[in-house]
C-alpha cells in the first residue's frame, strides 16, 4: 500500500499532540510536519486488536528530525528523542567541535575568513540549542 493511502487509512487513530508550526518536539524548531509515533508502517501490520492497545500519537516534527526518524519502531517519545539527539551529534560533529574564537582573534584575520568563521559558530550554536532542547 502506498504511503499516501496507508496515512488517509491509519492517521485519523493517531492523537494528535500539537499542530503543524508548534516547536517540533525533538529539537524546538517550527515543525513543518507530524511524527507519527508508532510509525504508520508499524500500525498497518499490527492486528487490530494490538493497535487498539498502543498509545497512537502524531507529534509536531521538523522535517529533519522526522525524517531522521524515518519509519524506526522505537515506540517513546524519550526513546526517539534520544536517537534523534545521537544522530544530530553524529551528523554536525564538526560543528560541535567547532573551537571558540574571540574577536581580537577574528580581527586579526582576513576579513572574508573571519565571517566564515563566524557564521560556522552561529551555526554551531543553533545545532547546540537543538541538541540541548528540553520539552
Amino acid at each position: 500500500m502506498a504511503k499516501r493511502q496507508s496515512e488517509t487509512i491509519f492517521d485519523h487513530l493517531y492523537m494528535e499532540t500539537g499542530r503543524i508550526g508548534d516547536p517540533c518536539v525533538y529539537c524546538g524548531q517550527p515543525s513543518d510536519s507530524h511524527d507519527h509515533v508508532p510509525p504508520l508502517h508499524y500500525v498497518m501490520r499490527v492486528k487490530q486488536a494490538d493497535a487498539d492497545a498502543i498509545r497512537l500519537r502524531k507529534h509536531p516534527a521538523c522535517r529533519e528530525c522526522n525524517s531522521i526518524l524515518g519509519g524506526a519502531i522505537i515506540l517513546t517519545l524519550q526513546e526517539r528523542r534520544k536517537h534523534v539527539k545521537a544522530h544530530l551529534r553524529k551528523k554536525y560533529k564538526s560543528y560541535l567541535r567547532m573551537p571558540f574564537w574571540d574577536e581580537d582573534e577574528l580581527s586579526q584575520m582576513e576579513p572574508r575568513f573571519a565571517e566564515q568563521i563566524r557564521r560556522s559558530a552561529r551555526y554551531s550554536e543553533f545545532i547546540k540549542a537543538r541538541i540541548a532542547f528540553r520539552t
